[in-house]
């Protein structure tokens, strides 16, 4: 009986951090699932993955989340393959539950009526060293009371929490001075504050950028743009790159990856009919958005007529 020929790799890889911050938790649609997993981001030099978890409480309407990562294989992933499965199971969060570890948790200490409290994974930095993190918490009908950054120091084992930026931006915007200038919004220094990560600075696991945010519950709710900044976390200062600025910064980068997995030829079943099965769920691209299932975007197409 002659051996198998390896085939091609079932899984390419493309940008995840594009758009920028795209990944985040509807707090109404996990009322209805209760559940909710991120798409795994995976480290550019394939040493591993992180993704996020949510969990609705229903008793209290309260939004739990936790941060995971998973180690890839130190020996890296081969090219070609026997069996399909054999790598595309790498990227599927429900295979690799043993392998996991927990990096940090938020939400889950004490049971708080409407309250919500997510992680969301935005990008590795260019060597791998660093995940950059948003967290944000609050109450459902009362609104945003905590919006941080943290970064994960993967070769340090470091968890770090930069809750200096939000005070940052609420001191240069209770400036009168500055809000004049800049064409505040009325009444910014009353709003709540919000900080957006953006990702890494090119070639740079040191700076971030980010992006400030004022809400209003006032006239029917509001968002207003606080300005573009970067922060540097070894001299630990935040610099105001645009003020109004929209448009994104020409070195901002996305480092991270996302896997995509190929459709695979089924095999013809020769004892007994089967069922032709994907080899990952197939979930929606806002993976936030889903259930149960693999992380991984799935291309989808029509499963070929049962044999």
């Amino acid at each position: 009986m002659s051996a198998s020929k390896p085939t091609a790799s079932p899984v390419s890889y493309k940008p995840f951090n594009t758009p920028p911050n795209h990944q985040d938790l509807n707090l109404y649609r996990i009322e209805v699932t209760h559940f909710a997993r991120s798409t795994p981001v995976i480290a550019p030099d394939f040493s591993g993955y992180a993704y996020a978890e949510a969990i609705f409480l229903p008793e209290a309407r309260q939004t739990i989340s936790k941060l995971f990562y998973v180690p890839l294989p130190a020996s890296g992933l081969p090219k070609k393959v026997e069996n399909p499965l054999q790598l595309t199971s790498w990227f599927d969060p429900n295979q690799m539950l043993k392998r996991r570890s927990s990096i940090y948790s938020v939400g889950d200490v004490r049971l708080r009526n409407y309250a919500f409290d997510t992680l969301t994974p935005i990008d590795w930095s260019h060597d791998s060293s660093k995940l950059l993190i948003k967290r944000r918490a609050g109450v459902i009908y009362t609104g945003l009371r905590c919006s941080d950054v943290l970064v994960w120091d993967k070769t340090q084992g470091v968890l770090s929490v930069y809750a200096e930026l939000v005070h940052a931006l609420e001191y240069h915007w209770r400036n009168g001075e500055n809000q004049v200038t800049w064409n505040a919004p009325a009444g910014v220094e009353k709003m709540a504050w919000d900080v957006e990560p953006l990702g890494w600075k090119q070639g740079d696991s040191t700076t971030f950028y980010w992006r400030g945010w004022a809400f209003t519950q006032q006239n029917g709710g509001g968002r207003y743009t606080l300005g573009l900044w970067q922060y540097n976390t070894t001299t630990q200062t935040t610099t105001l790159v645009s003020p109004n600025g929209k448009s994104l910064p020409y070195d901002l980068a996305s480092n991270g990856l996302m896997a995509v997995v190929k459709p695979q030829t089924p095999v013809v079943a020769t004892a007994k009919p089967k069922h032709w099965l994907s080899p990952l769920y197939l979930l929606d691209k806002e993976s936030w958005h889903t259930t149960l299932g693999s992380g991984v975007e799935t291309l989808k197409v029509p499963p070929p007529p049962m044999r």
